[in-house]
């Protein structure tokens, strides 16, 4: 059952925001908001009294902006604004970015910065309470004047002028509008312009990038103790002195929890203290582990540390006003300027992309360590005990897992970098931010699938080590995140498709219902 979530004048966090997203609720504007928007109209409507000039309001666009548009022609110059701009190619977003977008641009709007009037905000508002989807199609934005192109798309349906998903069906907005009771936005003098004008596409998908990408490391150090009790890890790489010489905040907080988690195993080795009379053989007896192992507190900490520099960006910029011109009413202020660029988005989307490819490689390197009869403790091939060779195991998922790691390196250049002067050299330093963060969501869910691939080999795992009976040693941590793979994927003893258990399991991670 949704509730109700006042937007205040106070910095929401990117946990709220998904939540939000997630669990379908419902959201209303504070009366110190909706004080600050009227305020911001009549400010607007103070200095169009005065024919004081202003960009995109009585000005064209763009390098157009040197013809004067009279105020008769208002109207139409805003809806002008929105057809032009609504030139969008290619698949639509999904519908949790969808509510993104439009809940980013409601808290940029809801600062009172934009002029635009309530009851435009208040249809937007009343979009995403009904769930009313705008079909906004995710190609052609270049992230310079924010999200220009899928704004636009946004705004069209809120004109009653395109389709719409509506209780999973595509259906004309005018008719899902006056169904509901509501009227299409009639464009006033700011009104195309505050809706189109920000970052908030690729903000919105930006904030959704950082929970999950949170929610997947949270998987991985959970799967890397799992995976460290089932090699029988040596226990001094992973002492709190390692991290206190080193102390970066991310490696001391997956040590750490590590250590929380694993305080009740017995798989650990400490290492045998050896003097110089001592008659032993060193056959086979290595130091130290396999960095897979060993590193674990390195690798997995420094992509802590990026996931949070990510996170505080994106809550920055998700409680920014990222419109131009801005109208700051209680100093009778308007300024023209870029808060629009979506740099910042832009270069620390693809910061994530490199640290959630980083998971994907230690995920990756997992896999192949523990289904190979030569490195896996003892295991046997594939983690198929049964008429092996005649059952191939865990094989082909192995396979998979290294062909979406390809597909991830494969697309791993950066975006932020691809800047191309566009709109007759206007915009020609451009951020490419809404390509970044799209491709860096497209990154975690490739990520999610090889985390999931994992869990179900390491139970496969777990279990031919005994791990359900309680003379194995292993933590209860452990135990636990095996029974909760095991309601999604039994057992491996015959040789099945596993492509509907991986897909299964990785979205259960992806939305937080897998334990942590």
């Amino acid at each position: 059952m949704s509730f109700l979530y006042s937007i205040h004048d106070r910095i929401i966090q990117l946990e709220d925001f998904v939540k939000i997203l997630e669990n379908k609720i419902q959201i209303r504007l504070a009366k110190d908001c909706l004080n600050k928007i009227k305020r911001s109209e009549k400010f607007l409507e103070s200095l169009l009294k005065r024919n004081v000039l202003l960009y995109g309001i009585n000005t064209g666009y763009g390098p157009l902006a040197t013809t004067h548009i009279p105020l008769k022609d208002a109207k139409e110059l805003q809806k002008n604004l929105i057809y032009h701009l609504a030139t969008g190619v290619g698949e639509v977003f999904n519908p949790i970015h969808t509510k993104a977008l439009m809940l980013a641009r409601i808290i940029c709007l809801s600062k009172g910065y934009s002029a635009i009037k309530s009851s435009s905000l208040q249809l937007l508002i009343d979009f995403f309470n009904l769930e009313i989807l705008p079909l906004v199609p995710r190609l052609g934005t270049v992230g310079a004047s924010g999200d220009l192109t899928p704004l636009a798309h946004m705004t069209l349906a809120l004109m009653g002028e395109s389709n719409v998903i509506y209780k999973n069906k595509v259906v004309p907005a005018q008719k899902i509008i006056k169904q509901n009771k509501l009227k299409p936005i009639e464009l006033g003098p700011k009104e195309g312009l505050a809706l189109v004008n920000g970052t908030s596409v690729m903000t919105g998908i930006a904030a959704v990038n950082g929970v999950y990408s949170e929610r997947a490391l949270d998987l991985a150090i959970s799967l890397s103790l799992l995976y460290a009790e089932i090699m029988e890890a040596k226990e001094e790489a992973f002492d709190s002195h390692i991290g206190n010489l080193k102390p970066h905040p991310g490696i001391k907080e997956v040590l750490e929890r590590f250590n929380l988690h694993k305080k009740d195993s017995l798989r650990f080795r400490k290492r045998k203290t050896i003097h110089s009379n001592d008659k032993i053989s060193f056959e086979n007896e290595l130091l130290q582990d396999a960095y897979s192992i060993r590193c674990i507190p390195q690798i997995l900490g420094a992509i802590k540390d990026t996931i949070k520099v990510h996170n505080e960006t994106v809550t920055i910029e998700l409680n920014s006003v990222t419109d131009n011109p801005i109208f700051i009413s209680e100093e009778n202020l308007v300024l023209h300027g870029g808060n629009f660029q979506g740099h910042s988005i832009a270069l620390t989307s693809d910061n994530l992309y490199n640290a959630v490819t980083n998971l994907a490689i230690h995920s990756e390197r997992i896999i192949a360590r523990i289904t190979d009869s030569k490195l896996n403790n003892g295991l046997p091939a594939f983690l198929q005990q049964n008429q092996t060779g005649l059952q191939s195991g865990f094989m082909g998922a192995q396979v998979t897992a290294t062909a979406l790691l390809a597909w991830i390196r494969t697309n791993a250049i950066p975006s932020s970098i691809q800047s191309i002067s566009t709109n007759a050299n206007n915009q020609d330093v451009v951020s490419m931010g809404t390509i970044s963060a799209l491709k860096t969501s497209e990154c975690i869910d490739r990520v999610f699938e090889i985390l999931a691939i994992e869990a179900m080999i390491l139970t496969q795992a777990f279990e031919l080590k005994n791990g359900f009976q309680k003379a194995s040693g292993f933590s209860k941590h452990s135990i636990k995140l095996a029974k909760e793979i095991r309601k999604y994927s039994a057992f491996l003893i015959n040789d099945r498709s596993l492509s509907k258990e991986i897909n299964t399991i990785s979205q259960k991670m992806k939305s937080g219902l897998l334990h942590k």
